[in-house]
C-alpha cells in the first residue's frame, strides 16, 4: 500500500508540471499512439508517447496507469534496456487490482522474461513462478520459464516446460523449437534424439511463415543429429540467406549459422557448450 501511495505521489507531481494545453483524457490518446508505434517497431517514438501518458494520466485510475508502465516496460525490453523494462514493470505490478489475475499474470511473465535476457535466470523463474501460480494454464509463462531452465543448464526441466505449453496450445511454433533443439543440440547426450529432433523441427517449421530463419537453423540441426548432412546443409544455407538482410539478425548470428553450415559440410553436427548450473 505504502508502495502504491508513492507511485501515485510522484505521478500527481508531475501532473501538476504538465503543459496547460494537455488534459488527462489525452492521456488515452498518447497510450493508443504508443500501442501503434511499439506495433510498428518504431520503440523510441513508443516510449516518448507512453512517457507522455504517464505524465498527464488520471492518477485516480491505478489501472489505467498500470497499463502504460507495463507497456512502456515492453517497449524498453523491445529495444534491449531491460533495466528500464524491469524499472518499469516494477511500477506498474503494485498499481493492479488483485483480482485482474490476467494482466498481473502478464505482467509477471514479462518482467520474468527482462530477468532472463540479463541473464539473470534464477530472478527469472522466481517471476515466471510467479505468473503460473495466478494462471496455472499460462503457455506463455511456461515456455519463457523452459527458455530461462534451459539457459541455467536444466535441460530436463525445460524439456517439462516446453512439453507442457502443447498441452494446452499445440500450434506452439516455439515451443516445438524449444524442444527440437535440446534434443538435436544438447550437450548432454540422453537428451538428444535426433528423431524427435526432426519432428519437433518440422512441427514448428509448418507453424510459421516458412521464413523464420531460427526455425530453419533448428530444422538444420535436427537433420544434422538425425545423420542427414545433406538436407542440414540445404537448410542451413536456407537459413543464412534468410538471416542476410533481416535486421533481427545480429552479425554473432549470421557468423555463428555460417559456422554450423561448415560443420555439416563436413559432416559434424552442432553441439552447444554445457551450461553451468
Amino acid at each position: 500500500m505504502q508502495r502504491l501511495f508513492l507511485n501515485l505521489v510522484v505521478l500527481f507531481v508531475g501532473c501538476l508540471t504538465m503543459p496547460a494545453n494537455l488534459s488527462a483524457e489525452d492521456a488515452a490518446d498518447y497510450f493508443s499512439r504508443g500501442n501503434i508505434l511499439q506495433n510498428n517497431g518504431d520503440f523510441d517514438k513508443a516510449i516518448a508517447a507512453y512517457s507522455q501518458a504517464v505524465r498527464i494520466v488520471d492518477v485516480s485510475n491505478p489501472t489505467h496507469v498500470a497499463m502504460i508502465f507495463s507497456k512502456r516496460g515492453t517497449a524498453w525490453a523491445n529495444k534491449g534496456n531491460y533495466d528500464k523494462a524491469i524499472a518499469d514493470f516494477d511500477q506498474a505490478l503494485p498499481l493492479f487490482d488483485s483480482k485482474d489475475v490476467t494482466s498481473l499474470a502478464t505482467v509477471w511473465c514479462w518482467r520474468g522474461s527482462a530477468w532472463a535476457s540479463k541473464g539473470e535466470y534464477g530472478k527469472a523463474i522466481a517471476d515466471l513462478n510467479q505468473a503460473l501460480a495466478i494462471n496455472p494454464k499460462y503457455g506463455n509463462a511456461f515456455y519463457n520459464r523452459g527458455v530461462s531452465w534451459y539457459k541455467a543448464g536444466e535441460y530436463g526441466k525445460a524439456i517439462a516446460d516446453y512439453s507442457q505449453v502443447l498441452t494446452f496450445d499445440p500450434s506452439y511454433a516455439q515451443a516445438y523449437a524449444g524442444l527440437a533443439w535440446i534434443e538435436a543440440t544438447c550437450p548432454d547426450e540422453k537428451y538428444r534424439d535426433g528423431k524427435k529432433a526432426v519432428e519437433n523441427a518440422s512441427k514448428a517449421y509448418q507453424r510459421t511463415e516458412r521464413t523464420n530463419w531460427h526455425c530453419i537453423c533448428t530444422l538444420a540441426a535436427a537433420y544434422a543429429e538425425s545423420g542427414d548432412f545433406e538436407k542440414a546443409k540445404e537448410w542451413q544455407a536456407k537459413a543464412v540467406e534468410l538471416a542476410a538482410p533481416d535486421k533481427s539478425a545480429t552479425d554473432k548470428d549470421r557468423q555463428e549459422m555460417r559456422a554450423r553450415l561448415e560443420l555439416y559440410k563436413q559432416g559434424k553436427p552442432y553441439r552447444e557448450e554445457m551450461k553451468r548450473q
